[in-house]
């Protein structure tokens, strides 16, 4: 490019961008390699100036494009068709562009102490960054040269080349910024497969394009666990932005933990790091994820306390893994609302055969026979709107069901304790309702097959403290409601002493 501008016969002086724009390179040029505080403590003034940086870092970026802009204006086909300007209009977009380099630059610099970045992107944001204000400076000297010396076309040329290189630079820093503050791969993140393939990227997981399964078939982390942290958590924890050390991208980077020790437990949700973090009050500063960022919901932390009690699995499906219907209910209304109206779908095309054999059964017996989920197999069955007209009978026909029934409300019905022997044909039973019926003690003893019973409700029943004591053996039982038996204080203290974990419930 050759330079518009005339010889002034007033010559400027480039004693002001000598002054000011060299001891600005120098301290910019030493920036990387200087800390502040003692290594262990960092002054809060610091930390408050550098967190001005998101917002300055605008000003230089800006300028120095328009810098840019003005450069190219002035080329020979441009010159033409674009008004001329004078050329104190680019000295002074330079001067501003490099002076506000300068103060994000060292705001920039004061923020990299705060610490939780990846230590590989930070120091190539910070020297990329630090280029970019040194060049900024360059620019204002070499232009300040060039109009002491109009007769050196060297000076001239080198000018908007080094324009050039500088935005160059800056859009290495912008790089390099933006996966430290979005994760790494920001800036091509979305970019169309073959520019990637061009770019020698690797071609990103892309879940809007992986075949939909039903909810039971989903894999415990792959599938569950960890669309919940891709959701709320990983934007902050993953390999280019190691907030606090943790990555929760991948199985092994959640199981490593972070600078706080172990964030899951296996087995143990209510002494998990992770979960406790999410059940802090919102205002709580240590509260996750943090504040601005959307909360977990109640579902999505109840799937992931059930993935940590169920002892952290990676693979398995939920199925596999014996996940209670709630949870698999809880995932499915954790899934965006146009995937879960098609795993549905899908699922209710895969139960079609099977609602022929319900059909057949729901009319022979009284009361709401249907799937917990919509299009699986798990059965939930309520007889109490058929009052005491369902009775054992009744109940010997659910038996051809009864490998599929997890939910049976039995309440105010005429079942007897000998219609209860049909029960040890429903091995996966999780909540059983007996209340107001004539069950006693054999009736409750006739459970003792229900490995997977979780709820039992006795209340206004005859069962006494004899059959209370079966209920020893039923390994998942969580709760159990026996106000209005013939239960005693003394036989709730026994069972309270057997089975400390066991909630009993008047």
């Amino acid at each position: 490019m050759q330079p518009s501008e005339s010889p002034s016969k007033d010559r400027p002086s480039t004693a002001p961008a000598l002054a000011v724009g060299i001891p600005a390179i120098l301290i910019l040029a030493v920036l990387p390699f200087l800390r502040v505080g003692d290594g262990t403590s960092i002054p809060k003034l610091s930390l408050f100036l550098g967190r001005f940086h998101p917002t300055l870092l605008h000003l230089p970026v800006a300028l120095l494009l328009l810098a840019l802009l003005l450069e190219l204006v002035r080329l020979p086909g441009l010159r033409r068709v674009v008004p001329s300007f004078p050329s104190t209009v680019l000295d002074s977009v330079l001067w501003l562009a490099a002076l506000t380099g300068f103060a994000t630059a060292l705001a920039g610099w004061l923020l990299s102490h705060e610490g939780g970045y990846d230590a590989g992107l930070l120091d190539q944001h910070l020297w990329s960054g630090v280029a970019t204000g040194i060049g900024a400076f360059a620019c204002v000297l070499v232009r300040s040269f060039a109009k002491m010396r109009p007769d050196q076309a060297v000076l001239h040329r080198l000018g908007p080349a080094l324009v050039v290189g500088t935005c160059g630079t800056m859009l290495v820093a912008a790089h390099f910024g933006g996966s430290l503050t979005h994760g790494e791969g920001y800036l091509t993140e979305y970019a169309p497969t073959p520019i990637r393939l061009l770019a020698g990227l690797p071609i990103p997981r892309d879940r809007s394009r992986e075949r939909l399964t039903p909810i039971a078939e989903r894999e415990a982390f792959d599938g569950v666990a960890l669309r919940i942290f891709e959701n709320h958590c990983t934007a902050c924890h993953n390999p280019g932005k190691l907030k606090g050390n943790l990555k929760l991208d991948t199985y092994e980077g959640v199981l490593a933990g972070g600078q706080s020790g172990p964030v899951v437990r296996a087995g143990d949700p209510g002494s998990s790091e992770l979960l406790k973090r999410v059940h802090l009050p919102l205002e709580d500063k240590a509260h996750m994820p943090p504040k601005g960022k959307t909360p977990l919901t109640d579902d999505e932390m109840a799937v992931l306390a059930w993935w940590i009690e169920a002892g952290v699995p990676k693979s398995g499906t939920l199925k596999a893994r014996n996940a209670p219907v709630e949870i698999r209910v809880a995932f499915s209304r954790t899934l965006p609302e146009g995937e879960r109206r098609v795993v549905e779908e899908l699922q209710n095309r895969q139960a079609s055969e099977y609602e022929a054999t319900l059909k057949g059964l729901r009319a022979s017996v009284p009361g709401s026979l249907r799937a917990i989920l919509p299009g699986e197999r798990d059965l939930e069955y309520t007889a109490a709107i058929a009052g005491t007209s369902f009775g054992d009978a009744e109940l010997q026909k659910l038996g051809s069901v009864g490998g599929d029934l997890l939910w049976l409300d039995l309440s105010r019905t005429g079942v007897t304790d000998a219609g209860l022997k049909v029960l040890a044909k429903m091995p996966k039973l999780e909540r059983l309702d007996l209340r107001g019926t004539a069950v006693g003690d054999d009736g409750v003893r006739a459970l003792a097959s229900l490995s997977n019973l979780q709820t039992l409700s006795l209340y206004g029943t005859w069962v006494t403290d004899a059959g209370l004591e079966s209920l020893r053996g039923l390994p998942s039982l969580r709760r159990v409601y026996v106000g209005g038996t013939k239960v005693t204080e003394p036989g709730r203290d026994a069972l309270r002493k057997a089975r400390p974990q066991l909630l009993m419930t008047p």
